[in-house]
């Protein structure tokens, strides 16, 4: 008898509880709660560079939205100038950013890279042009890979989406 009082009582409770939820609502339904804002966390932005002429290989170009830091990310697995390198990062034909010194970039004997990463100042959403009423892959981006003042390739730099 006691098993079957506590059995009703708690469907009695369930039973209120139900009713009370449709009526007024236990889970507040405006934007005061914290767990049901919107997120409103940065946005990333990325980009890569594919190789695949006398150069191959790519790097990756990562930022958050407004930071300021680029990452860059890459490897290359044949024809990478062992002397005297440079690699650009050239908009409309300009040098936007020189990461030469930045990437700690090691050449085999075959013209291949160990995978290699750096952190750099760099605003790669004004570079992209994603802010602009322009379209996200500005034909004017590139990475270039250089021996000396010669440039050995050229890459165009696009938007990746996120």
């Amino acid at each position: 008898m006691n098993k079957k009082f506590v059995y009703r009582a708690l469907a009695l409770i369930f039973f209120f509880v139900s009713i009370k939820e449709t009526t007024a609502g236990i889970i507040p339904q405006s934007n005061d709660n914290p767990f049901l804002k919107r997120d409103t966390a940065a946005k990333t932005i990325a980009a890569s560079a594919i190789f695949n002429n006398d150069v191959m290989g790519g790097m990756t170009f990562e930022s958050t939205e407004g930071s300021g830091i680029m990452y860059v990310y890459g490897s290359f697995s044949k024809g990478f100038p062992q002397d005297c390198f440079g690699v650009l990062l050239k908009k409309d034909g300009k040098t936007a950013i020189d990461l030469t010194t930045s990437l700690n970039i090691t050449v085999s004997s075959l013209g291949a890279t160990n995978p290699f990463w750096a952190a750099v100042e760099f605003d790669l959403a004004a570079y992209l042009s994603i802010n602009d009423k322009q379209k996200r892959q500005d034909a004017g981006t590139t990475a270039d890979i250089t021996n000396g003042a010669q440039t050995v390739s050229s890459a165009p730099v696009t938007a990746l989406p996120v």
